[in-house]
């Protein structure tokens, strides 16, 4: 038997307005497992304590409903936790999830039936304080034993998922340090002479870790925790508050007017009533409009980029573009887009808005950090990285590259499943952390510019295959002679060399080896011309036996010596 005081009723109050908020704030958020799971907790919760407070409060319809709702969002609680973890780290075992679901139903039902816990005694001492007197029985270990194997697998789970390779599991440990404040704070709500409520209070704790937890996971949006129902919701509240401070003032002011009490009385209901509702409807025309506002500049921004990138098929202006976008949108002053070099392997620097960077910078394609975007459907922020294992595993000159590039989160350019390219986004100017909407416009912004670089690379790879000889991989003769009038449009003043080679016999060899061996001669001649001239020179395929080089700034003695290079080369044949 033991007796149960409950003083400092502003410590539930405190719990029941937290966790309604809670709930009716991520009402508005976009709906996941996570966020269902995560306002279940809340809700069961909720129950918990207000169902104990209305009971200790003895509100209508009586203590021993509230003591029902209490006691059976208690024995809740536990798999509400379970379900919570279970989401966040992506559990897939569904015959244990639903066999704990099962026996938690259970459980509820023969709560309900007094099974385990009959309804207190209330009683009423000479000094008017009111305690209830409890008598538990054998049969109560039988909910107890489920909260030790809940609580059991949720931890089981948490360990296996810091063991695995790739798995983000920083926000775990609140939610560990969270149940632990849980435990620790029904432990002492229990023990002899304590009337402090440390079991509500630790549950307003962990609610807030748990919360926090699905900050740092960003599966929510924080401005949601200022739409405009929370702020009517919490105006209501104060206003009701502000206005029954008033209501003594209101009674003498209508009385001097009146002596019905019936009167006064409907008087002071519309009066705060009203009073209220005002409030509310500034607040939530106020916060509404801000909100909007902001939203519209985002939606404009991702509206002008996509437009911006519409028009062009130049893959250098959309990563400008790109680049410019996101400076601006996240207010950063560095980024760096690396593109697939698929001769290399590797992944080059294509763009960045800092012009010191070196631009000679090359990201393997087996790098830790590539890899796990590959197989992520999201960014990667690198604080987070760095708590994970597979970030410990990384050479020291790979991480030292993140940090001279000042990295703050790495994003993917996909094609579809393919990888084509990678997004190394610097920290903001102000230093604050990615937020949520940061992260779902940086996610918009990379879903479109992945589309618009991939079509523009196509074009350019249609565009340069259209332009090239098929047999040697040499610009063909109209690609070749549109190239030379460019260059002597922009060099009118400036010498240019044109060297033609023309290969003798080469009818008469392809009629004794055949055309085979033919080919082979041109593709081998082909190759010792690319190998001699350097990146500013254009070599081209003029006609079947002919090739032609323009050497844009050389005199004649520098074309000659090109020439007896190739020729001597050539003549190894």
């Amino acid at each position: 038997m033991s007796s149960t005081a409950v003083p400092y009723i502003w410590v539930p109050i405190l719990a029941v307005f937290f966790y309604s908020f809670l709930l009716i704030a991520f009402c508005s958020a976009k709906k996941s497992k996570l966020i269902y799971s995560f306002m279940w907790y809340m809700f069961v919760s909720l129950l918990w304590t207000g169902g104990s407070m209305l009971m200790r409060m003895q509100f209508s319809p009586g203590y021993e409903f509230w003591y029902q709702v209490s006691i059976i969002a208690v024995f809740a609680i536990p798999y509400a936790f379970y379900n919570f973890v279970y989401c966040y780290l992506h559990g897939n075992n569904r015959i244990e999830h639903i066999s704990m679901e099962l026996f938690t139903l259970a459980i509820m039902i023969l709560t309900y039936f007094q099974v385990f816990l009959p309804i207190p005694v209330m009683h009423v001492a000479a000094s008017g304080k009111t305690t209830f007197i409890y008598y538990a029985g054998w049969r109560l270990v039988f909910p107890t034993l489920l909260a030790v194997i809940l609580v059991g697998l949720s931890l089981k789970r948490v360990a296996n998922a810091v063991k695995v390779k790739h798995q983000m599991v920083s926000g775990v440990y609140l939610l560990l340090l969270g149940a632990a404040f849980l435990i620790v704070g029904n432990i002492m709500s229990v023990l002899p002479g304590v009337q402090f409520p440390f079991d509500t209070f630790s549950g307003i704790i962990n609610a807030f870790l748990v919360f926090f937890t699905l900050t740092r996971k960003r599966a929510f949006k924080l401005n949601l925790l200022v739409s405009p129902y929370v702020v009517l919701y919490c105006t209501l509240i104060v206003g009701a508050v502000l206005g029954a401070n008033f209501i003594g003032d209101g009674i003498k002011l209508i009385q001097g007017f009146t002596d019905s009490i019936t009167a006064v009385i409907v008087i002071m209901s519309v009066a705060l009533t009203v009073f209220v509702l005002l409030v509310g409807l500034l607040a939530y025309k106020a916060i509404n409009r801000i909100s909007l506002r902001r939203e519209q500049v985002v939606q404009d921004r991702v509206k002008n980029f996509s437009l911006a990138t519409s028009k062009t098929l130049n893959v250098h202006e959309i990563m400008g573009d790109i680049s410019d976008v996101l400076c601006e949108g996240l207010g950063i002053s560095h980024l760096m887009i690396f593109m697939l070099d698929r001769d290399k392997g590797k992944y080059v620097l294509s763009h960045t808005v800092n012009p010191l960077d070196n631009k000679n910078i090359e990201i393997d394609r087996d790098v830790p950090y590539i890899e796990y975007i590959k197989d992520s459907d999201t960014c990667l922020l690198l604080n987070e990285f760095k708590r994970s294992t597979t970030y410990r595993s990384m050479w020291e000159s790979e991480k030292r590259m993140l940090a001279d590039c000042d990295v703050a989160c790495i994003t993917p350019i996909r094609n579809n499943k393919d990888l084509t390219g990678i997004l190394l986004i610097g920290n903001k100017s102000n230093m604050a952390p990615y937020s949520y909407d940061d992260i779902v416009f940086l996610e918009s912004i990379q879903s479109i510019g992945s589309i618009a670089l991939n079509n523009a690379m196509l074009f350019e790879e249609t565009k340069r295959r259209a332009d090239m000889d098929d047999l040697t991989g040499m610009l063909n003769r109209n690609a070749f002679l549109k190239r030379v009038d460019d260059i002597i449009a922009a060099q009118e003043n400036d010498q240019l060399s044109l060297i033609m080679i023309s290969i003798d016999d080469f009818r008469l060899y392809n009629e004794l080896y055949g055309s085979q061996e033919g080919d082979k001669a041109l593709q081998y001649i082909a190759s010792m011309i690319m190998n001699t001239v350097t990146r500013n020179d254009i070599a081209g395929r003029y006609s079947g036996k002919e090739f032609c080089i323009c050497l844009p700034g050389k005199n004649q003695m520098q074309a000659l010596r090109t020439t007896e290079s190739i020729c001597s080369g050539q003549a190894k044949l």
